[in-house]
């Protein structure tokens, strides 16, 4: 024989790491599905914000290479919220009026509406889902593995 064969131990073992893979990348999808509902403006509740000051960051890789602070205005700001300044990634200038939305995770993210954004936020949120079946598939074929002949028959 020229392939020595897995014993039964070792095959559930790589299907524990196939499925502890699915589950790692279905997070990674539930969080890029998230990041690019709240930068398309589709979740959360958007605000205006002033911008105050921009600082500009060298040597950063992205697309905002700015971190500004800004003052929220409008109805929708509450009293209290007015007084604390507002963080977002944006390439902007002082005084320059942005929406933004607060993430679940806490930081605030600048929204775009257009039609580029919403089709950026789609591919990238199937690409760790289509990791994320193909891991899925592979664990299922080593569960579903016969195992080997115990003798002659």
């Amino acid at each position: 024989m020229l392939v020595k064969r897995r014993r039964r131990g070792s095959t559930m073992n790589v299907c524990l790491v196939w499925s502890l893979l699915t589950a790692l990348l279905l997070a990674v999808t539930a969080f890029t599905a998230a990041h690019g509902a709240f930068e398309s403006g589709a979740l959360g509740r958007e605000e205006r914000v002033v911008l105050l000051e921009c600082e500009k960051r060298n040597g950063e890789r992205g697309r905002s290479p700015a971190a500004c602070t800004g003052r929220p205005i409008g109805p929708a700001a509450p009293p209290a919220s007015a007084h604390d300044p507002v963080s977002v990634r944006y390439p902007g200038k002082p005084g320059q009026v942005v929406s933004v939305v607060r993430t679940w995770w806490g930081t605030h993210e600048a929204t775009n509406h257009s039609v580029m954004t919403w089709a950026t936020g789609v591919f990238l949120t199937l690409l760790p889902l289509t990791g994320a079946a193909l891991c899925a598939r592979m664990a299922c074929r080593e569960a579903l593995r016969r195992p080997p002949p115990q003798g002659r028959t």
